[in-house]
């Protein structure tokens, strides 16, 4: 007959006392570092000599209700599966690493399991969130913001006084209007995905800007919307048919695609401009500039104003963005 295995026996502040030879008060004022009491070095060392020799843990109950923080930050993420993106991916990264040598832990939460995560709130277990990029983000903040807690929106901008912390859209869409005209463009061309999100919006605003203006009547500002990222041969050849030469594409694979179709090698004269999410190393030719964001950078600040909040600061501003990083496009030797 198989023995059941024996349940580990939990190591307690009196097991420490008992070892180092002193009362379990003196361990808890020890291992709490009490302000204001006064411990002997020598008995100080004996304590925390016996607890990690018996491998004592503090309870998280009664540290929290001690300390009056949980020491743990919801990270509010729009589904499960972002998680799993490589643009979510990343900003996460950001966070943790900023965060790794802290005593702070996350818990993931979802908005769309709002009852969950509201939960969480009601019954204090966080002491602090990052609501990462949501297209109802107000009211997920508003929420936080009710339960009196820390909160920074990370990659959204809303009308909500909080710092938030976003990729710089606006100057990526600056940068790469500029480049075409210093190539004295005479049509530039965006390709964008046609679905509802706040980075599409805000390329769009300030593409749209430019098109308005009349100081450059010998300017044609031009859209493309796909409700997809990815184009067959014969949709990049009607693309391409244009007369446009100057494009401005939002996707690295979509760019990829088109600058590997044999109609653009054709066409050495025509430029583009790439925003990208991630690094690539799959070389896309010569006039090609590639933009890319810097999501585990914005995940590292977002971090940092969360923690200014957990501490007590005052932040100076509540919006910060995050500028696009000009990478370099590496190229085929054969080419």
């Amino acid at each position: 007959m198989a023995r059941k295995k024996s349940k580990p026996v939990r190591v307690t502040r009196a097991d420490v006392a008992e070892r180092a030879g002193t009362s379990p008060t003196t361990v808890a004022y020890v291992l709490n570092d009490t302000p204001g009491v006064k411990i002997r070095e020598e008995t100080r060392a004996k304590v925390l000599d016996a607890a990690k020799a018996l491998g004592y843990t503090p309870s998280f109950t009664a540290r929290s209700m001690k300390r009056g923080r949980t020491e743990l930050i919801g990270l509010l993420l729009p589904s499960l599966d972002s998680q799993f993106h490589p643009f979510y991916a990343q900003m996460l990264h950001g966070v943790f690493e900023a965060a790794a040598e802290t005593n702070y832990h996350f818990l993931l939460l979802t908005q769309e399991r709002e009852e969950k995560y509201r939960h969480c709130l009601r019954q204090n277990y966080l002491d602090g969130v990052i609501v990462v990029q949501s297209a109802d983000e107000p009211r997920h903040l508003k929420l936080v913001l009710e339960h009196g807690l820390p909160v920074v929106s990370l990659n959204n901008v809303q009308p909500v006084s909080v710092p938030q912390i976003t990729m710089d859209y606006e100057g990526a869409m600056e940068a790469a209007i500029a480049a075409h005209l210093e190539r004295k463009a005479r049509k530039i061309l965006f390709v964008h995905g046609t679905w509802s999100n706040q980075p599409i919006a805000r390329y769009l605003q300030v593409f749209n800007e430019h098109k308005q203006q009349r100081r450059r009547p010998k300017v044609t500002f031009a859209e493309l919307g796909i409700d997809r990222y990815q184009l067959s041969p014969g949709q990049i050849a009607d693309l391409l048919s244009d007369d446009c030469d100057g494009l401005i594409i939002d996707g690295y694979e979509l760019a990829r695609d088109i600058t590997h179709h044999a109609d653009y090698r054709e066409q050495p004269e025509r430029a583009m401009v790439v925003f990208s999410e991630t690094a690539h190393a799959t070389p896309l030719g010569e006039n090609v500039t590639i933009l890319q964001s810097q999501p585990e950078q914005t995940g590292r600040l977002a971090w940092k104003q969360l923690t200014a909040q957990l501490e007590g600061k005052k932040t100076r501003k509540s919006i910060y963005q995050y500028p696009f990083q000009t990478t370099p496009n590496p190229t085929n030797e054969d080419d």
